[in-house]
């Protein structure tokens, strides 16, 4: 089921639909049925545009350094994003 799932996310997502790269995003960013690689989740959250799925693991990516360097402030205003549009761990964490 999974797989079947995946492989419409990249179609709708090569087909221009901005909410299946947050899929993709969480995809690799987890590990779900891909190898986990941080660099493409990242591409892929950027692509995204969602202000509540990809704000927040853009900036734990930043704050942990995963696939990119580590940077406070980018993390910060990443997660400044995901808490406006209602995350609630985003809020916690830069409160």
């Amino acid at each position: 089921m999974f797989d079947q799932d995946a492989d419409e996310a990249f179609i709708r997502a090569e087909n221009g639909a901005v909410e299946a790269h947050e899929e993709i995003g969480t995809m690799y960013f987890k590990g779900l049925g891909v190898t986990r690689d941080y660099a493409i989740a990242r591409w892929h959250f950027l692509q995204s545009l969602s202000p509540m799925g990809s704000a927040y693991p853009l900036g734990i990516m930043y704050l942990r350094g995963l696939g990119i360097g580590r940077d406070t402030g980018s993390s910060r205003l990443w997660l400044e994003v995901a808490a406006r549009a209602g995350h609630p761990i985003a809020a916690k964490k830069i409160a």
